[in-house]
């Protein structure tokens, strides 16, 4: 009586199948390959960062240093120090405490004290190694204002320790004003 051939046979649902995979492969692959992308610049801008961030620091806090030394001085413990740890860029304070100055993706932190004409120099590189076998290296330097020549030693090491001017020194400021 009434008979209808409306409907979907079998080849044509396999082969739709077939073709919804092949688009889906592709829009998944696209997906996977921009997260992996974004997963490579998220690491580059840490590292850069944590580069950045380190160099900053040792800028700001060593230009008025007084003393500083790449090597070890005798009562090591009155100075202050920046120095690297198990790939973390590390400070330690006079009065005993340590701050973590970077994450742990710091593999190489060098210092190098030089004299140019009639300054100090602290020429310092800072280097990371990213996950993806890339490295950032950062090279600076900072003229040291305050150092005078009877209290410094050339020298190249991956660690400084210094002193800084006591801000409550009248002795120095009565010494500027003359």
């Amino acid at each position: 009586m009434f008979k209808s051939k409306k409907g979907i046979t079998l080849i044509e649902v396999i082969i739709t199948i077939g073709i919804l995979g092949i688009v889906l492969t592709a829009i998944f692959s696209f997906m996977i390959n921009g997260l992996n992308t974004f997963g490579i610049g998220t690491d580059r801008a840490d590292s850069q960062f944590d580069v950045r961030m380190i160099s900053d620091f040792v800028l700001k806090d060593v230009r008025n240093a007084n003393e500083i030394y790449t090597s070890e001085p005798a009562n090591s413990d009155e100075y202050y120090r920046i120095y690297l740890d198990d790939n973390i860029v590390k400070y330690y304070h006079p009065d005993g405490t340590t701050f973590n100055k970077s994450q742990n993706n710091i593999n190489n932190i060098n210092f190098t004290i030089q004299k140019n004409t009639n300054k100090y120099i602290l020429i310092f590189e800072i280097k990371s190694e990213l996950k993806t076998n890339n490295s950032f290296t950062l090279d600076s330097n900072v003229a040291l204002n305050n150092i005078k020549e009877e209290n410094t030693i050339i020298n190249i090491g991956n660690q400084i320790f210094y002193k800084k001017p006591n801000p409550f020194d009248t002795d120095a400021e009565e010494s500027d004003l003359d």
